[in-house]
Order: structure tokens, then C-alpha cells, then sequence
């Protein structure tokens, strides 16, 4: 493991955090193509940040950025996929759709595929990569080495269900209870492979579900506002109850030894 001083994680959170608060702001005011394209850019700054901090302060190699393979995680990642095409297939037709009914929604208005073009890149590229490092490779680490192991494990997925609830009003207390649990297996992730990256892949996959439930929408609300938007809440619903239960036994197979090969005990990879 590789601790951080206090004052080592209030440089790195800085560092990584600081093109945000210029970005963000310009972002929000225009969605032109040119922001669109800075806004990409935040995820590889934030990685080449982190790496160079890590390099130069800490004086050591960025292990946790490098691709280092290891057999078990292909069935991770397969388990993960497929365990959210199930939520998501299974939330649909609990939610009362047929999924032979839905068609994919697209238009090309121009404004619109600048917000898809962002909603793509936030979703599966700068989100992953930002959050991890925050939240996994800056903040896990730190309160790694000032408490137990456990407990380190769960604050890091607390702060980073609570920093996201802020951002949604529906359904409050189910929509903390899976990025909870989200948090807790991200951070397994990292805590049992050492690797970030891998834990970047698996935020990828888990935010895939949302992208797709949003995309591919039932024929007959086309046109209707208000018909599409009771289809995205309520199968969000369906779809953040089921991923509560699949996460959290994921998490649970997890921690035992042979059931995906990982080891049961939380260690960083040197």
C-alpha cells in the first residue's frame, strides 16, 4: 500500500480537481463543439496528473495506472456486463414494457448530438476516470492508511454516494443505496487488483446501463415528452432496486476465495 500524507492529498485533490472548476462553468454556458472537446480532454489530464504527482512527489511508480493483466479479471468483467444487461432487461419488463417495443431515439439536430456526443464521454470516459482517482486513488488510499481497513472502504463509498445523490432528487434513498453499493465493489476492485484502471473499466460498464435504458425508448411515446419521461423513471427505479441486490452479491462473492479468483483479503498490489 501507498499512503498519503495530509498534505500530499490536498495537493493531488487540487491538482486533479482544479480544471474542473474552470471547465465546468464554460461548459454549462455554451455546448459548443470547442467545449465539447475540452470537456474530453478532463479525463486524460486528470490521468496524466495524478501519474506525474505520483512520480515526481510520492517518488515512486504509478503502478495503479498500468495495465498489468491478470486471467481473473476477464471473468470480472464478463460477470459485471452481463449482471448489468440483466438488471437493465429485467428492470424494463418489471417496470411493465415489452422489450420487443423499444426502438432506438435519435435525431440530428445538431444540439442533440452535441448533448449525446457529452452524455457518451461523461458517462463512459471522463466520469470513470476522474471519479476513480478521486475517490479510489487519492481518497481510498488515504483513509487506508489512517484507519481500518474496512472502515476505509466504506467512507470512500459513502462520499461518493452522497457527492452523487446531491445531483438527483428522485427516489433519494434508492438511488444512494446503489451508488453505495457501487462504491463498496469499485472499491474492492482496486483494493484486491491494485489496479485503477480496472476499477475505471467497471465504472464504464456499470454507467453502460443508464446510457442504454436512456437511448432505446418504447415506439409509442416517440414525440411524447411526458411518455418518455415516465419511461425513464420508472424503469430507473426498477433498474436501482435490482442493482442494490446484484451489486452487493457481487461484492459479497467478492470476498470469499475461488468463487472469480480474487483474493479474499483487501491488500494494494506493490
Amino acid at each position: 500500500m501507498h499512503p498519503l500524507s495530509t498534505r500530499q492529498f490536498v495537493c493531488l485533490l487540487g491538482l486533479v480537481l482544479g480544471p474542473l472548476l474552470v471547465l465546468v462553468p464554460l461548459l454549462l454556458l455554451s455546448l459548443n463543439s470547442k467545449w465539447v472537446t475540452l470537456w474530453a480532454l478532463v479525463g486524460p489530464m486528470a490521468f496524466g496528473f495524478y501519474g506525474v504527482f505520483v512520480r515526481l512527489v510520492e517518488s515512486r511508480n504509478a503502478s495503479e495506472l498500468l495495465p498489468h493483466f491478470r486471467p481473473q479479471m476477464v471473468p470480472l468483467c464478463f460477470a459485471v456486463a452481463l449482471l448489468q444487461l440483466a438488471h437493465l432487461f429485467w428492470g424494463i419488463s418489471l417496470a411493465g414494457y415489452d422489450l420487443f417495443s423499444l426502438r432506438l431515439f435519435f435525431t440530428a439536430d445538431d444540439g442533440e448530438l452535441r448533448l449525446i456526443l457529452l452524455l457518451l464521454l461523461s458517462s463512459l470516459f471522463v466520469a470513470p476516470v476522474l471519479e476513480e482517482i478521486v475517490f479510489r486513488g487519492i481518497f481510498l488510499r488515504y483513509a487506508w492508511s489512517r484507519m481500518n481497513a474496512g472502515l476505509a472502504l466504506v467512507s470512500q463509498a459513502l462520499a461518493f454516494a452522497m457527492i452523487h445523490s446531491f445531483m438527483s432528487s428522485d427516489e433519494p434513498l434508492t438511488r444512494f443505496l446503489q451508488l453505495f453499493m457501487s462504491g463498496i465493489f469499485l472499491g474492492l476492485v482496486f483494493a484486491q487488483t491494485g489496479n485503477l484502471l480496472l476499477a475505471m473499466l467497471m465504472h464504464s460498464l456499470l454507467n453502460l446501463t443508464s446510457l442504454v435504458g436512456g437511448f432505446f425508448v418504447p415506439t409509442d411515446s416517440f414525440g411524447d415528452q411526458e411518455a418518455m419521461s415516465t419511461y425513464i423513471a420508472t424503469v430507473s427505479k426498477s433498474v436501482r432496486g435490482l442493482e442494490i441486490w446484484g451489486i452487493g452479491l457481487l461484492c459479497l462473492a467478492m470476498s470469499y476465495r475461488g468463487m472469480i479468483g480474487l483474493r479474499p483479503r483487501l491488500s494494494f498490489r506493490e
